[in-house]
């Protein structure tokens, strides 16, 4: 799964991982046919990628993952393995004990997969996990998976159960999933008694969130804060509100983002924006401005359908 900034894939890994395990750790009883007399299986694991990109760092955050989880030590034993081999079977031996039934790799950069001199280790790993049964989902930055996708073994691999891209909303018309679904539940979380309607929010934001739901958030708090410290028996968040709130200095620096989505980044501004993703965003962008509302329609079908596959 790859997306840039702020458009909620962490959040989202998790949630749709929350419905469909609502149990992340499931105690099973003894078990003959099985050949067990206690069975802890994890039905997730989520582990962001490590910072330092080695694979002692990958090893160290699986295991300290499934340690926080289950109160195990199993950090204690990983110190003892002898080598980075003996660390990699370990790690291996202790996913399948736990019957993991889907490790997450998540916060995936450009420094710690594509440019990273042991990314092609890493993948190859993850390929290894695959093959004893364990799923692995990663997500991360585009950019992070540019090496993969260069190579046609890895990414029939990888793109067995989808290859999921999100990409800034398109909100050129009102059947987009940002007008229909996104702002209608994110504007019910509201500190202020009176908020305005959901078209007036959107008309005045959607030239300045970029279509990005984390800088609209921003927006949304800070128009919040500016409301509440207004005073008053009744706390009321007007669309002049949200204007000040995109020239508050808390948003400001965002709003750069939103430019550079806008404009496929074409000044390079942002090192972890991919030009290419981005210019092609801003061409469906104007496209889906100038076609028909017939054309139109086929096109937002199409697009919502990509954006709610399943991950």
């Amino acid at each position: 799964m790859t997306a840039i900034t702020g458009l909620g894939k962490s959040t989202l890994v998790e949630r749709v991982l929350s419905v469909l395990a609502p149990q992340q750790v499931i105690v099973h009883s003894a078990n003959k046919d099985c050949g067990w007399s206690v069975l802890t299986q994890v039905a997730y694991l989520i582990v962001n990628a490590p910072s330092n990109a080695t694979r002692r760092g990958l090893f160290a955050a699986i295991i300290g993952a499934l340690d926080t989880l289950l109160s195990t030590t199993y950090a204690a034993d990983l110190k003892r393995q002898k080598n980075l081999d003996e660390a990699m079977v370990f790690v291996a031996k202790v996913l399948s004990f736990h019957r993991v039934g889907l490790l997450a790799i998540d916060e995936n950069q450009a420094s710690t997969l594509a440019e990273n001199v042991w990314g092609d280790e890493f993948v190859q790993y993850f390929l290894g996990l695959m093959n004893l049964g364990i799923p692995v989902l990663l997500v991360g930055n585009p950019l992070a998976f540019s090496e993969l996708e260069a190579s046609a073994q890895l990414l029939r691999r990888f793109v067995t159960h989808g290859w999921h891209e999100f990409k800034p909303a398109t909100k050129s018309d009102d059947s987009s999933w940002w007008n229909r679904q996104f702002l209608s539940g994110a504007t019910r979380f509201s500190l202020c008694e009176e908020v305005p309607l959901v078209d007036e929010i959107r008309d005045v934001t959607t030239e300045i969130d970029g279509g990005i739901p984390g800088i609209f958030l921003a927006i949304w708090k800070e128009g919040q804060k500016i409301a509440l410290r207004r005073g008053g028996k009744t706390a009321r968040l007007t669309a002049k509100d949200l204007k000040v709130a995109a020239s508050s200095p808390n948003v400001t620096k965002l709003l750069d983002i939103t430019r550079a989505v806008s404009t496929g980044n074409v000044n390079a501004r942002f090192g972890d924006l991919p030009q290419q993703q981005l210019e092609q965003h801003d061409q469906d962008q104007r496209g889906a401005q100038q076609l028909g509302p017939g054309e139109r329609a086929v096109l937002e079908q199409a697009f919502e359908g990509h954006q709610g596959a399943d991950p």
